[in-house]
């Protein structure tokens, strides 16, 4: 879905009574927020406050934000900011999951809750920032910039000016966070298939026997189930792709994937992957892919079998847990 599309349904879902796409935006919402991200560890989350205070540094040395350039000890001003927000960063981003351990989960952490504790970093810099301007900057000579602003307006002011600043680290840390979760997605997959593989040399047991498979006419194939690589749909058809004498060929039935994947039930390593795809998962060499999507790499074959979200879970499971 394209960003104008989007945005269309979202301004549908806030002021239109169409409840169909208000319970489908409220869905994906809901999806987006459970979405889990990688948590980072101790090391991590310094490397985390070291990159955010030299950020906030550097905007406030260059540019000057702020009414930090009418002031006389503009280092002054920078290096309270700049120690205002290393020791923010620290107690939330470092004091935090101490405190909280049942709230701060590796394994459970989610897009919401990341988005939740960006909100808290950035309304208690909100909060510091008023009262070093209210009891400290107020009394600088030469800076009289806040002067006629009232506290909850300094506040709000900061907010807005803090979220507009910290857009940039917040976009930068998330893709990392995000990267790394498809990572160990990856890796965790791969050491599935790995399991389940044979070693190397080692010989595969030939306990499957000769099945026949046809189709709605005189067509039929004879092989090993092991034998099978892929099953793709085409229309009214299915095309069996399997080794003979150890190359890839293929065989048109005619046929349903339901039907033929009916015929398969009792070969449980023959799996649906995709609404026009069935797999071997003892084939299985590679697994890539993201969020939005992926797809397999197979012995003996150089096509990819794509895996849809729908079977994602299905696919995971099965290759974790296949006793082949």
């Amino acid at each position: 879905m394209d960003r104008k599309s989007y945005l269309y349904r979202l301004v549908r879902f806030a002021f239109s009574g169409d409840y169909t796409e208000q319970i489908r935006m409220r869905g994906n919402i809901y999806f987006f927020l459970r979405r889990k991200i990688h948590f980072p560890d101790a090391k991590s989350r310094w490397i985390i406050i070291i990159f955010i205070t030299f950020w906030v540094f550097l905007i406030l040395y260059s540019l000057q934000p702020f009414g930090i350039n009418f002031a006389k000890n503009k280092f002054t001003i920078t290096a309270l900011n700049t120690i205002g927000v290393f020791s923010i960063c620290t107690v939330c981003i470092q004091g935090l999951p101490l405190i909280f351990r049942k709230y701060y989960v590796p394994d459970r952490w989610t897009n919401g809750k990341f988005l939740g504790f960006c909100l808290t970093v950035i309304t208690a810099f909100s909060v510091l920032e008023t009262l070093v301007v209210s009891i400290y900057v107020d009394g600088l000579e030469g800076y009289p910039y806040y002067a006629h602003f009232s506290i909850p307006q300094r506040f709000f002011m900061f907010y807005k000016a803090v979220i507009f600043v910290a857009a940039f680290p917040i976009s930068i840390i998330y893709y990392i966070l995000v990267k790394r979760k498809n990572e160990e997605e990856q890796e965790t997959q791969m050491q599935a298939v790995a399991h389940i593989m044979p070693a190397s040399g080692e010989k595969e047991e030939d306990y499957d026997q000769v099945i026949e498979l046809s189709g709605k006419t005189k067509d039929y194939i004879r092989l090993l189930p092991e034998d099978i690589l892929y099953v793709k749909a085409s229309g009214n058809y299915v095309a069996v792709y399997y080794l003979k004498n150890g190359k890839e060929d293929h065989k048109l039935l005619r046929i349903s994937m339901s039907e033929f994947g009916d015929s398969l039930c009792d070969y449980l390593y023959i799996i649906r992957c995709h609404r026009a795809f069935m797999v071997n998962i003892k084939k299985v060499e590679k697994i890539h892919g993201n969020l939005k999507g992926y797809h397999m790499e197979l012995k003996n074959t150089e096509t990819k079998i794509p895996v849809s979200k729908s079977y994602t879970r299905i696919v995971k499971e099965k290759i974790m847990y296949a006793d082949i």
